[in-house]
C-alpha cells in the first residue's frame, strides 16, 4: 500500500526533496525479513525517485504477502500502488 502526500502548490514545493517512508511491522516476519525487505524497497525506490515531481511525501506499507517475493515482482507491485495512490490524488 502506498499513501503519497503531494505538496499544497506554494511554489516551495519545488525546493524540497521528496520524502519516502517505510512501514514494515512484524505480521511480515522476523528482523532479518523486515530489513530484507526494506532494503530492497529501498533499492528500489532509488531508481524511481527520478519519475516522482519533488516535493512529495510517500509512504509505503508492506503488507505479509510480500513476504519471499522477488525484487521484480515487488517492483511491479510497487509501481502498481504507486499509479493508484497517483489516480485517487486527482
Amino acid at each position: 500500500m502506498v499513501h503519497l502526500q503531494s505538496p499544497d502548490g506554494t511554489g516551495e514545493a519545488d525546493q524540497e526533496p521528496t520524502l519516502v517512508g517505510f512501514v514494515v511491522p512484524k505480521t511480515v516476519g522476523n528482523a532479518v525479513i523486515r530489513n530484507r525487505l526494506t532494503r530492497q524497497l529501498k533499492h528500489l525506490m532509488a531508481a524511481r525517485i527520478g519519475n516522482i515531481p519533488p516535493g512529495q511525501k510517500i509512504v509505503i506499507r508492506v503488507f505479509p504477502a510480500a513476504r519471499g517475493k522477488t525484487s521484480d515482482e515487488l517492483g511491479v507491485e510497487l509501481d502498481r500502488a504507486r499509479a493508484r495512490a497517483l489516480t485517487a490524488k486527482r
